[in-house]
């Protein structure tokens, strides 16, 4: 190429180009890599979880958060829990005052919005790393800035300054290398045989002793429309959010309004009928007034742990609802409402293939599925397998662990199906219709029509209701 004699090409003799440096000059003025969200819910498990507070300080440093606020907080969970092993809002309020800066961090309403940001701690460390790769992302245009600058202010030292970034290059290498999540074989490890012995139970003693909810498995709960299969399984869900504080719930709602979720809720846990509660409070008796004020406070206690997924959903978004609640017990209400991938299979070849992936998704996500499939009601006579009990189709694929296919007395089922009011409490036998594990049992239980709550036929060892 011809050069002039101060090496610029002639076309460009006497003005430098300058065109090549635009778009860094750009970047340079753009807002660095942030993860705020992230930074919000690392902080957010580490508030509701003493195991995420105490990985806190091992996954991230306060330097690795955008704002300067989140790294204060940082220090200071960090600080409480290697002092007391402990961590929560009071604890963080209180070191904060005594240190001059809970007003400089937001005060306790932000602490407040942290602690509710997450229903989980389940993915502390996933928030962690998007942290993390944010901090890294901002610390290499650190270091190309001060690469520029150096080139500017020693251009006579290019070895030096070529080594020196060479070293910090390295050093940030290794800091993303150590995101990587490696571990031992021994790392996290549970005996198989605690999982097997500690069933997820509801406190429907009937339900519980026969259905020995694991997780991993899917159960299916077939019946007619209007025999309470729903209302089954939210109070299930209720019982077993009660029993187990550190349970997460997901309700896969196909047709019901939250609005009517909310109020059935209600009427099962405070034990009133919706008319009741629909009574001005200076209306209800001493008791009634007790028992909804009772059920609401359980209402808000639970409610925060029972996630909804509204329809339509498919396959898919059961399992990302799954992923991000951290949910350990789903019920989908109801098979026939779940779509699935493709739109031009018949529907029973749909079915089959619903049927084939909720399994798949109990495995991977560790969580116990309850699935509702309606039925007609003359199929509710003499149904002698599962697939006879789905609607809408002859022979679905079945690949669940258990099925349980509701049935009435003989007096009450020609009631039902006639069209004629049942008793306000009558008994309802969910029979077994197959279990993997050897394990047939029927359910058998009273259903209070006003209430939506079930009792197992000895009601004296029930713990839910």
């Amino acid at each position: 190429m011809v050069t002039t004699t101060n090496g610029v090409p002639p076309e460009h003799n006497g003005e430098l180009r300058r065109g090549d440096y635009r778009r860094t000059a750009e970047l340079f003025t753009s807002l660095p890599p942030h993860a705020i969200e992230a930074e919000i819910s690392a902080l957010g498990c580490a508030l509701i979880s003493d195991e995420a507070a105490g990985q806190l300080g091992d996954l991230l440093t306060a330097d690795d958060y955008s704002k300067p606020v989140h790294g204060a907080i940082h220090d200071a969970i960090v600080a409480i829990h290697r002092a007391t092993g402990a961590i929560d809002i009071v604890l963080l309020q209180q070191y904060l005052i005594d240190h001059g800066t809970l007003d400089g961090v937001g005060g306790q309403q932000y602490l407040i919005e942290l602690a509710s940001a997450v229903p989980t701690a389940r993915h502390m460390r996933e928030h962690a790393t998007l942290v993390k790769r944010a901090a890294a992302n901002r610390r290499l245009i650190e270091l190309g800035g001060d690469i520029i600058q150096r080139a500017y202010d020693a251009p006579d030292k290019v070895a030096e300054t070529i080594e020196g970034m060479r070293e910090r290059l390295a050093g940030l290498g290794r800091a993303a290398r150590s995101d990587i999540n490696v571990m031992t074989l021994t790392d996290g490890y549970v005996d198989p045989a605690s999982r097997v012995d500690k069933p997820l139970l509801s406190g429907l003693s009937c339900f519980d002793d026969a259905v020995e909810p694991q997780r991993g498995r899917v159960y299916y709960f077939v019946a007619p429309p209007k025999m309470g299969k729903s209302a089954l399984l939210q109070f299930v869900l209720l019982g077993t959010l009660r029993k187990n504080p550190d349970a997460c719930a997901l309700y896969c709602m196909g047709e019901m309004t939250i609005r009517t979720l909310q109020e059935r809720a209600l009427m099962m846990l405070s034990g009133l009928t919706l008319r009741v509660l629909q009574r001005p409070d200076e209306q209800l008796s001493p008791l009634q007034a007790e028992a909804k004020q009772a059920g609401i406070e359980l209402l808000g206690a639970l409610g925060g742990r029972l996630h909804v997924l509204p329809g339509p959903f498919g396959c898919a978004d059961i399992d990302a609802a799954i992923e991000q609640t951290g949910a350990t017990i789903v019920a989908c209400d109801y098979l026939q409402k779940v779509r699935a991938r493709r739109d031009t299979d018949t529907r029973r070849d749909q079915v089959d293939e619903i049927s084939r992936r909720l399994p798949e998704i109990a495995i991977e996500r560790d969580a116990v599925l309850y699935v509702i499939s309606s039925m007609s009601k003359a199929a509710a006579d003499g149904a002698a397998s599962m697939a006879s009990a789905f609607k809408e189709t002859s022979a679905p694929g079945y690949d669940g662990d258990a099925g349980y296919l509701a049935s009435l007395p003989d007096d009450l089922a020609e009631d039902f199906a006639a069209g004629r009011d049942l008793p306000d409490s009558h008994p309802i036998r969910w029979r077994c219709l197959g279990d993997r594990n050897n394990n047939a049992r029927s359910i058998n239980t009273v259903f209070d029509r006003h209430t939506l709550r079930f009792f197992s036929l000895d009601r004296r060892s029930d713990t839910n209701g």
